[in-house]
């Protein structure tokens, strides 16, 4: 997929480590950013000194500097002076101890757009905490949303710190955009929290508390079944004409409206009566929502196999 280079010329200053701010930096590049990372000369024995995850490191350069040395802050003023956006990841008020806050910066570039991308805003309780992406899936109310209660399932994929990624990323080109008619200094706090949270807005309204069961697997046209060599195949026919597909391609009866438990059960025994590869190919030209669902692995692999070609 191509993006267009709107951001081509823009000069980054990337402070951010691990996973949000990099992917952030990785979607500006891919808009024609240059990206330049300021490494502490140490990295994190666990997590190294950016991200542990090598394709956020792509198409940019690196630095390492010593930020409380004499020799890094005079460096690192030099990149500054000549960037347009500062991005960093630090808890609140880390940048300022190291005499990189955004006044300070200001003055050397006085048009300069700083931002500090911070698991919860200034306005929240937590907000001088540390804290990583379980604690922002858990605190935005999605955690719980995604899982049933008693449930102690975390998901490999990082879906707090990818969001708050994706967001800090909207709120930079949103903010790009606007400073072309008035191109000042500003300094911008994007929450990752608040971010995540908005992924759950639309759930909020009473109106809605009928569809969850349908949404969670109550319902025999939202469902994920188990095949007869434990695979598993999702199904989301939800409108009429989808779900008739489905019981006719699994030769199973259809009364028109019926998807309840009785539904289940029945398409849970007609199911579990072959393997994945078999209803892959006797169902892979039927118009009815259905996905054979991979395994980890098989997942893994592909991206590795795709990455490669």
């Amino acid at each position: 997929m191509g993006f267009p280079q709107i951001l081509k010329g823009v000069r980054i200053a990337d402070f951010s480590r691990l996973l949000p701010g990099p992917f952030a930096s990785e979607l500006l590049i891919k808009m024609g950013a240059e990206v330049q990372c300021i490494l502490p000369p140490e990295g994190d024995p666990l997590l190294g000194n950016y991200s542990p995850f090598a394709a956020l490191r792509r198409g940019k350069t690196f630095e390492e500097l010593d930020l409380k040395s004499e020799s890094g802050k005079a460096r690192v003023q030099q990149i500054l002076k000549n960037c347009h956006i500062l991005l960093e990841g630090f808890r609140p008020g880390a940048m300022e101890r190291l005499g990189l806050g955004f006044s300070e910066v200001q003055k050397l570039q006085s048009k300069i757009l700083y931002v500090s991308l911070n698991g919860y805003g200034p306005n929240h309780p937590k907000y001088l905490k540390g804290a990583h992406d379980l604690n922002f899936l858990v605190d935005s109310g999605v955690y719980s949303l995604l899982y049933p209660d008693g449930d102690q399932t975390i998901p490999l994929i990082q879906l707090a710190d990818l969001i708050g990624g994706i967001y800090a990323a909207f709120q930079i080109l949103m903010e790009w955009i606007s400073r072309q008619a008035t191109p000042t200094g500003k300094h911008l706090q994007v929450s990752i929290v608040e971010g995540v949270s908005m992924f759950a807005e639309y759930l909020q309204d009473p109106g809605v508390s009928a569809l969850i069961p349908m949404l969670t697997g109550g319902a025999a046209r939202y469902h994920i079944f188990i095949t007869k060599d434990e695979r598993r195949i999702g199904v989301a026919a939800i409108e009429p004409k989808f779900f008739q597909n489905l019981m006719e391609g699994l030769e199973l009866p259809y009364d028109g409206h019926s998807d309840g438990a009785a539904v289940i059960e029945a398409m849970t025994r007609r199911f579990s009566q072959k393997t994945l590869e078999e209803w892959r190919s006797q169902l892979a030209d039927l118009d009815a929502c259905l996905s054979f669902i991979p395994t980890r692995d098989e997942v893994l692999y592909q991206s590795k196999k795709t990455s490669a070609t």
